[in-house]
């Protein structure tokens, strides 16, 4: 698809992996660097008048403190998209998304929208489908809604991919490369779980 419109659509993300849990790594105050980030988000996300897409992996576990929920609701966009990653699901199994605080803030009427496996929805701007963590089978997209006519076609996934050598020798998931010839019905492909930060054309 060729698109001359060079406006901003939405502001992609990914990995936030909120915590109140202070990495070993960082010296300054995480607690209050996490919230400046957030609101600097929504702050450019209201200004533009767009919505933020997420790849997964809000939250850096399924349960956290009612205070990082606390935070999350306080502090994320009005206008959030995203899906489960790893982290957001209690050991890895999608089957107990409805015990995260993920799915509890999907049902907390705040803007914040959780997209379910190969789940669509179509914008003004673009149509967006949802792949969380584990869910792979390009067979049980909606490939009508995918294709609305006008529309930015964007997968929004949360898979391990890499750009160039493997992450780790015993890697399966599918290089960039090899994902962009698997998806190449959609124009765009956001991807989570990487925390390497790359693009592949």
């Amino acid at each position: 698809m060729d698109r001359e419109d060079k406006r901003v659509i939405a502001i992609a993300t990914a990995d936030i992996h909120l915590s109140n849990k202070q990495p070993i790594c960082r010296k300054d105050n995480y607690k209050e660097a996490l919230i400046g980030k957030l609101k600097l988000l929504r702050r450019r996300a209201s200004k533009l008048g767009v919505p933020v897409i997420d790849s997964g992996d809000l939250f850096d576990r399924a349960k956290p403190s009612p205070e990082v929920i606390s935070i999350a609701l306080a502090n994320l966009p009005e206008n959030f998209i995203t899906i489960p990653g790893n982290h957001d699901i209690s050991y890895h199994n999608y089957e107990l998304y409805n015990e995260t605080a993920l799915y509890a803030l999907s049902k907390a009427n705040t803007g914040v929208k959780v997209l379910k496996p190969y789940e669509t929805i179509v914008t003004d701007d673009f149509t967006l489908t949802a792949f969380p963590y584990g869910f792979t089978d390009l067979s049980n997209v909606n490939w009508d809604m995918v294709q609305t006519k006008g529309k930015l076609r964007i997968a929004l996934m949360h898979i391990m991919t890499y750009d160039g050598e493997k992450p780790y020798p015993q890697c399966t998931d599918l290089s960039a490369k090899e994902l962009c010839k698997l998806l190449e019905e959609f124009d765009v492909v956001v991807t989570g779980h990487n925390h390497q930060c790359f693009t592949r054309q």
